[in-house]
């Protein structure tokens, strides 16, 4: 057909960013293509004057056809050879895809001098398989990451694991959960933020700390959850309400979905499109997954919004009042 055509002019080109670009689009449609997929992991090695990180992002996708034992090493090279967060994000993002036991160790490897950016994309890799969790629990248990560094919804995913065992190593490090309030007392305790005066600027550190996972404002932050450029409108009362009490109204789009891989991995994030053999699932970070209904286990959903209830901890009234000034100043 069509796609064999393609993948025959392809193969007979000499390897560049353009082929390269090429085979990605027609992604496991095309066949191997060795001399395009030993090229892309050459550039793996070269030098940002030599290769831009666009054109290194590219060819990861090439090199990870190449399987995990030829992939791994180049990609953890390009990790240490170049200082860029976007090529950073690109090799946590490459190693996620594998299911090796050794991949959680790989991405802690990359913590000591990642990014608060790059430390949440490999938090997000870690809690989707069960012995990736493991790797995580061993590295707070040894303070090769710290606890502080652990945001309300990833520490929410590790209570919530099915293994009883993990669960105790988990109540070891943070200890049990605090007596949970209400959201009506929370709400309460907070009611001095619409009245306090709010620094927009204290506000967007708020917001980058805070939301930034799910949330866009303007050109800053991921678009899973509602773009706040679009919220502010509903004043600061409601927006007061909706992060605090994100489950009181919960739009249909918005809901929570744990997909769970016969593989052992799991996903959770929203339900994008879905046809007779593919889901779409939409993930915090801007990331999508696209999974074959053949590999899905089960899927599930509470009914409840994918923001987590939690993330005032840590928050003061003033930070509140500041993340609500930034928002309704957008």
């Amino acid at each position: 057909g069509e796609v064999a055509k393609a993948v025959m002019v392809i193969a007979r080109r000499s390897p560049n960013s353009k082929t390269i670009a090429w085979v990605n689009a027609l992604g496991k449609a095309a066949r191997s293509l060795p001399a395009l997929e030993k090229e892309a992991l050459r550039w793996l090695d070269l030098p940002a004057k030599e290769k831009s990180d666009a054109e290194l992002i590219a060819a990861m996708t090439l090199v990870l056809r190449q399987g995990y034992k030829i992939a791994a090493p180049a990609l953890m090279n390009a990790a240490r050879n170049r200082k860029s967060e976007s090529v950073h994000v690109a090799v946590v993002q490459s190693l996620a895809k594998f299911s090796q036991p050794k991949v959680g160790d790989d991405l802690l490897s990359l913590w000591p001098k990642a990014s608060s950016r790059v430390h949440a994309e490999i938090l997000a890799a870690l809690v989707t398989r069960p012995e990736r969790v493991n790797s995580l629990l061993g590295a707070l248990e040894k303070n090769t990451v710290a606890k502080a560094d652990i945001p309300a919804s990833i520490l929410n995913t590790l209570r919530a694991q099915k293994d009883g065992g993990t669960r105790a190593r988990v109540t070891k490090l943070f200890g049990a959960p605090a007596k949970v309030k209400s959201r009506a007392q929370v709400l309460a305790e907070f009611q001095p933020s619409l009245k306090l005066k709010g620094n927009p600027v204290i506000g967007k550190t708020v917001f980058t700390q805070r939301c930034a996972l799910c949330h866009r404002a303007v050109k800053e932050g991921n678009l899973l959850g509602p773009d706040l450029v679009a919220v502010k409108a509903n004043g600061v009362e409601k927006l007061l309400i909706s992060i605090l009490d994100p489950n009181r109204e919960v739009v249909a789009n918005y809901m929570a979905y744990d997909v769970a891989l016969k593989n052992g991995t799991t996903h959770t994030g929203l339900l994008g499109e879905e046809t007779t053999t593919h889901i779409r699932i939409k993930l915090p970070l801007g990331q999508q997954v696209l999974l074959p209904r053949a590999q899905v286990k089960s899927m599930s959903s509470g009914g409840k919004s994918l923001m987590p209830e939690g993330l005032e901890a840590g928050v003061s009234p003033q930070q509140m009042a500041d993340l609500l000034a930034f928002i309704t100043g957008l």
